[in-house]
This record gives C-alpha cells, structure tokens and sequence, in this order.
C-alpha cells in the first residue's frame, strides 16, 4: 500500500507468487486431521505476527485475552517475528509474555499450542511437520493483506475477517467467519459531565 514505508520480511516474495484473487480457489490447502480429538482441558492459543505495536490486530489480541473464557481457550503466548516491529510498552498490557521470535522459535512454538493465529505475512513452510490449527485474522482490505492470506495457503484451515467487505475483498478461496471489530467503551473516556459538555457547545436547555 502506498501509505507505508516498509516492508515486512517475505513480502517480495509474496508479491511475485501472488495469485490473482479472482482466480484463486484454495486448492493448495493442507488441512488438519479434522478428526482429532479435542483436548479435555482449555485450548492453548499462540499469536503470530510481524509486529507488536498500536494497531488494530494489536487490540484485537488484547480483546481476545480480556474476553476469552479460560476454561475453554487460552492465549498463551503471543510472537512477534520482525524485531524492529516490536513495541515492548505496548506488551505490557496483555496478561501472557509477548516476545521476537526466530524462525526456529517459531516452528517450535507451532508445535506447542492447539491453535496458530496468524496475520501479516505469509507462514507457509516456517511451521514445521505437526503444525496446529491455523487461523489467519484478515484485518484489512488491502493488497497486502491478501498476499499474507495467500502466502498462508498452506497452513490456514481458517479465516477470520473484521467486516463483510474485508471478506469478499480479500478472502476468496478460503473458509471464512466475519466477526466485526468490536468497540471497548472502557477506553472512551469522559471529562466533564453532559451538562458542563452541552453548556461549553453552547447548547440551549430545549436543544
């Protein structure tokens, strides 16, 4: 996108392999063993993603930790895998460790966890024979966004995009869920009250 000044690693080589969304059918998905046995104990979830700071599917992770039901899932960890996108003040807020990761951190961790949720870049080939449950969060309509989902084909079983359109505009050829972006009213903050508010509007009593 024309709005951002870098680059993610793996993105040039996503942008030479795309596939044109119009064209794409999924057919290079590796699922899972549907069939496996669901743990008897909480489900342990791993974040993956090149970055850490203040941005959506940073809130969207700390929305997850605050409103997951412990006895049935768990965010456990969550892995950063561009150093440079790291924003350690921004870690502190979630309730598990937040960490960079090297390719063979990451393959390990995959091994480790019940469910991978990915967004950002392309993961196929970096998680290793026993991989997880693969979700990709599409958080955005964008080029990009599209070309990281692409570059999941491998290793997604699912997707999750934030709204209607970010499905039809980026997620063809791939099982997915709309779930929109909620809106965390504890972090609106008020002031003054609503008749100090209306008074500094100029606000008469009738209007």
């Amino acid at each position: 996108p024309a709005m951002r000044n870098w680059i993610y690693p793996g993105e040039q080589i996503l942008q030479k392999q795309s596939i044109y969304p119009d064209t794409y059918s999924g057919e290079r998905h590796t699922k899972v063993d549907a069939h496996r046995p669901i743990p008897n104990r909480p489900l342990r979830v791993i974040c993956a993603g090149p970055s850490f700071q203040i941005g959506g599917v940073e809130q969207h992770t700390v929305s997850l930790a605050r409103f997951f039901d412990p006895r049935r899932v768990r965010l456990v960890r969550s892995l950063v895998t561009n150093r440079a996108n790291f924003h350690a003040p921004s870690a502190t807020r979630l309730p598990f460790p937040v960490s960079t990761c090297s390719p063979t951190e990451l393959a390990r961790a995959a091994g480790q966890c019940d469910v991978l949720l990915m967004w950002g870049e392309g993961y196929n080939g970096r998680l290793g024979k026993n991989r997880p449950i693969g979700v990709y969060l599409a958080h955005g309509e964008s080029t990009w966004t599209r070309l990281g989902l692409e570059g999941c084909s491998e290793v997604v079983d699912h997707v999750i995009a934030v709204s209607s359109r970010v499905k039809q505009s980026v997620c063809r050829g791939f099982p997915t869920t709309t779930i929109l972006n909620g809106v965390d009213t504890s972090r609106m903050g008020q002031s003054r009250s609503r008749d100090a508010a209306r008074e500094k509007l100029n606000f008469n009593a009738g209007d």
